[in-house]
């Protein structure tokens, strides 16, 4: 289902939620809610019948996904199941659709066996995760009592490498921002008037090339931050991170050490430029305006205001020096995630995968953001920890996103035995 949060009114999400509730019936729950979720979409929550004597887990995940982008890219149809060569196909199928479908066939599996599980299990599916997940602030203090737990677990995100099993922490936090710069009211020729006027794309690319120096640090003072803690050098290969099809264009040599700034410091990426007309087409004019987002992945000890703060100093000193008017629009903003301290639910989670996968885990935070890290240790005071069973090869937010069928297997019976042994 092209479960697309960023489209408005979007009618698959509707459908999404009952095709969980019926599945969640079938794996034998208690009850299933749908929870509002203040102006943006709904969630789901499916809970197992409620025994007094055991503790209370809640497994986090999301429905929806990110647009497919262009389908004729895809080998496959983005929104139809495919099997090819040891990996599941398909929009949705590591990020995180897929992933959850895992943890309710397992469920399934213990149902008709009759094993009983360790836990009472609550499952939560919100539909704003791609947008930063909004509305889920809303939703876990709406529905408090309900979404109480002795442990919070989310399954989503990949292993850091091939084969290995990885337990995430913490997480960074995002703000993602379009900005839109105006020029003159009309296009005007290159000939007669280029130089004269400011050019709005060329004024455009030089503010986003300064965001970031030559090694790719940001470069905008009181934006960049480097972590304490929980990230330490790995030594990784570049066919663990990448398919073959990739050719990744790697800054530099040594890739251990690259990922470990990476993990540990705020980074800037831009994501799309827009402005004037087609590429293909020769047209000498100056563009009226030119548009671009980019996003900040902000590190643990960094607070999404003060970075907000930061940026908009920046480029109001920017554009002041022209006579350009320009647009700084703040989309999401999501602040970093951190357990912090131990966890118990971290050594069940380790011993879980240790036992199924015979492969010591790794515990880490993720470079990537995760409103929910956040959320939960304001509202409920508790740490969230995270699991994640796609490939770095899976393509998530990418055209022919896949999940391995033996990472499918292996969440499956992760799943079996955390929630009988763990």
């Amino acid at each position: 289902m092209p479960t697309v949060s960023t489209q408005p009114q979007n009618p698959a999400m509707a459908e999404a939620l009952e095709w969980w509730r019926e599945l969640f019936d079938k794996a034998g729950v208690y009850q299933t809610k749908v929870l509002k979720a203040g102006d943006a979409y709904p969630g789901i929550l499916a809970m197992t019948k409620p025994d007094k004597k055991k503790k209370t887990l809640l497994v986090y995940g999301h429905l929806d996904v990110q647009p497919p982008g262009d389908s004729a890219e895809w080998s496959s149809d983005p929104y139809k199941l495919a099997l090819r060569g040891g990996y599941l196909f398909g929009r949705g199928i590591a990020d995180n659709k897929g992933q959850h479908l895992a943890v309710i066939l397992a469920m399934l599996d213990l149902v008709e066996q009759g094993k009983p599980l360790n836990y009472n299990v609550k499952i939560l599916l919100e539909a704003n995760e791609e947008t930063g997940s909004l509305g889920l602030d809303w939703m876990l203090k709406k529905y408090a009592r309900q979404l109480e737990a002795d442990f919070y677990v989310g399954i989503d995100g990949s292993m850091i490498a091939k084969d290995q099993p990885t337990i995430y922490q913490g997480c960074k936090g995002i703000n993602y921002y379009r900005l839109t710069v105006r020029g003159s009211k009309r296009e005007l020729h290159s000939g007669y008037y280029g130089m004269l006027v400011y050019n709005p794309a060329i004024q455009l690319a030089k503010f986003l090339g300064g965001l970031t120096d030559q090694d790719g640090l940001i470069a905008v003072p009181g934006v960049r931050v480097v972590a304490d803690g929980g990230f330490e050098r790995r030594e990784v290969e570049v066919r663990e991170m990448f398919g073959p099809e990739d050719e990744p264009r790697i800054r530099k040599e040594d890739l251990g050490k690259l990922i470990s700034t990476q993990e540990r410091e705020s980074t800037l990426d831009v994501h799309s430029l827009r402005s004037g007309g087609e590429p293909d087409q020769v047209k000498t004019a100056i563009p009226t305006q030119a548009v671009a987002s980019f996003s900040i992945r902000t590190a643990p000890g960094s607070e999404a205001k003060r970075v907000d703060e930061a940026i908009q100093q920046h480029a109001w000193r920017f554009f002041a020096k022209t006579s350009l008017e320009y647009e700084l629009e703040l989309v999401i903003a999501a602040d970093p995630g951190m357990a912090g301290g131990e966890s118990l639910m971290v050594e069940k989670i380790a011993n879980s995968l240790r036992v199924v996968s015979g492969v010591e885990p790794v515990i880490t935070n993720l470079s990537a953001t995760l409103p929910v890290f956040s959320q939960v240790a304001k509202v409920y005071h508790q740490p969230f920890v995270l699991v994640g069973f796609a490939a770095p090869d899976s393509n998530q937010h990418a055209v022919d996103e896949k999940l391995p069928v033996e990472n499918f297997l292996l969440a499956q019976r992760f799943v079996t035995r955390l929630l009988t042994q763990g």
